[in-house]
């Protein structure tokens, strides 16, 4: 099924202008899932976001062959 993604204010997101700072609010509410081991982006990343759909903002800090790159994911889900 399909979510309605709603407007920033029900989120929280009001007055982020820029992921840092989302990344940031998501770790004050205890709302990230931080993994920091490394990660294939081609499978197992989709894997881990599918399966924690409606989830914390998950942010994978350690992606394989892309040294120095994260990948982001939940930041428009909805956690209600």
């Amino acid at each position: 099924t399909r979510r309605q993604i709603a407007p920033p204010e029900e989120h929280g997101l009001k007055g982020i202008t820029h992921l840092s700072a989302l990344i940031e609010s998501a770790r004050r509410h205890e709302e990230l899932l931080d993994i920091s081991r490394p990660a294939d982006p081609h499978l197992e990343i989709a894997a881990v976001a599918r399966a924690t759909d409606g989830g914390p903002v998950t942010l994978f800090r350690n992606v394989k062959g892309h040294p120095g790159r994260a990948i982001v994911s939940h930041v428009f889900g909805s956690r209600n």
